[in-house]
């Protein structure tokens, strides 16, 4: 009797301490109204309804990139698995023709374009707000990229700043746009966005992140600045991504501070 007692026990700890499952669906075509063409998008989202009426939402541009190169998706899992994070919902929105992957539209979509920030708005959100049925306005959203997928995340902080509450910018890039997003925001009126701005020290525009922290820090916005010692390619990129996520999403309970690794020059 006692060894049964003991084995059920065990049992029923193994089933409390099952992780929650996560779905990376396969990949979704919308059209938009507002480009005047069909885009496609993967989203990873936790298995359990509870989980996702708490989770917040990030959106990753360049997604497929960031599932290919960095297993973005796999890291997001761990890091929920073990309540280093809190729950999120993560879309990952491809930058190519889905029709004709050769084609990437990274360049046209990045820079500012006041169109492709309308299909964030209009048709992208509520396209994943009716999904999960939640409403987007009332949790934490963030918008990621690198390189030129950084310049659209700084973009999108003066574009839809009511939007997206946090910013995560990967070696915003070439110095020429960095310098023209930097006017763009001594323009603009500051926000209550949060930015993270993440810049390598080899080759990586590294002056002009530096300037453009400067000034969004004088300016008066809530910054978390971290420089790593790569140059304008994935060991940067996927060196930096657990620190964002703990800092976007840290787990409620935890009592671990996210690490502002500001550096000095």
């Amino acid at each position: 009797m006692k060894y049964s007692y003991l084995v059920l026990l065990i049992w029923c700890q193994t089933i409390m301490a099952t992780p929650t499952d996560y779905s990376l669906s396969d990949n979704l075509v919308i059209y938009s109204e507002k480009l005047g063409y069909s885009l496609q998008y993967r989203v990873l989202a936790p298995l359990n309804s509870a989980d996702i009426q708490a989770a917040q939402i990030m959106f990753v541009t360049d997604g497929q990139n960031y599932l290919q190169d960095a297993k973005f998706d796999q890291l997001l899992v761990s890091l929920m698995q073990q309540n280093n994070i809190a729950p999120v919902i993560a879309v990952f929105v491809d930058s190519r023709d889905p029709d004709d992957l050769t084609i990437n539209r990274r360049h046209s979509q990045f820079m500012c374009n006041a169109d492709y920030a309308g299909f964030f708005q209009q048709e992208l959100i509520p396209v994943i707000e009716q999904r999960f049925r939640l409403q987007f306005s009332e949790r934490k959203s963030m918008i990621m990229g690198l390189s030129f997928g950084a310049l659209n995340a700084g973009c999108f902080g003066v574009l839809l700043p009511k939007s997206f509450t946090h910013l995560a910018m990967q070696s915003p890039a070439s110095d020429k746009h960095v310098k023209i997003l930097a006017k763009v925001y001594q323009q603009a009126t500051v926000s209550a966005v949060k930015m993270f701005i993440t810049v390598g020290t080899r080759n990586d525009n590294t002056r002009a992140g530096r300037a453009f922290h400067r000034q969004v820090v004088k300016q008066g916005y809530d910054v978390s600045y971290v420089e790593v010692p790569y140059g304008h390619v994935w060991d940067n990129w996927r060196s930096t991504l657990e620190q964002i996520m703990r800092w976007f999403a840290p787990y409620a309970t935890t009592t671990k501070a996210v690490e502002n690794a500001n550096e000095t020059y």
